[in-house]
């Protein structure tokens, strides 16, 4: 984000918290999105809950994943990019070396690269099937020696230590 975001904004210039929520995307269908669009809204109102603007309790998850460090993988070279999982896999573990996705040549269809993980992690972020510049985005990953699984109530309590 930066300045220039509306969450950047209220940060960096007003000094205000602020937060993003980043969840799903467009293209992967109506079934995904809807489900992403609920979880999206109880998370919003699970915050208005927590600072106290609303009268209930927040319903939280059994357990969340907490990380300091994130990367993105991102193709050099543009082309088709054939994801090799669907968004269900989003926040399942991963291992370094462990292929993502193939970017292929949009006219022959033939793998030009191959996306890996860098590193051992969680799937935060996926791209759909669909072209991509070199340098776009097409993965997020939570870096594992920088993350952990844990009890929302504990984060409600204090951070935890990673």
């Amino acid at each position: 984000p930066g300045p220039a975001s509306l969450t950047g904004y209220a940060s960096a210039v007003l000094g205000r918290p602020a937060a993003s929520l980043w969840l799903g995307g467009p293209g992967f269908g109506a079934d995904y999105e809807a489900r992403w669009m609920k979880r999206a809204e109880r998370a919003l109102l699970n915050v208005m809950a927590s600072l106290g603007m609303l009268d209930k309790e927040p319903e939280l998850p059994d357990r969340t994943l907490h990380f300091e460090r994130d990367m993105r993988i991102n193709p050099l070279r543009g082309g088709l990019l054939r994801p090799v999982r669907d968004p269900e896999s989003l926040l399942r573990s991963v291992a370094a070396g462990e292929q993502l996705g193939s970017m292929l040549n949009v006219q022959s269809l033939e793998v030009i690269e191959t996306l890996v993980a860098p590193s051992d992690g969680a799937l935060l972020y996926m791209s759909r099937l669909r072209t991509l510049r070199p340098g776009a985005w097409a993965f997020g990953l939570a870096q594992a020696d920088h993350s952990e699984w844990v009890s929302p109530r504990d984060m409600i309590r204090g951070r935890p230590a990673i």
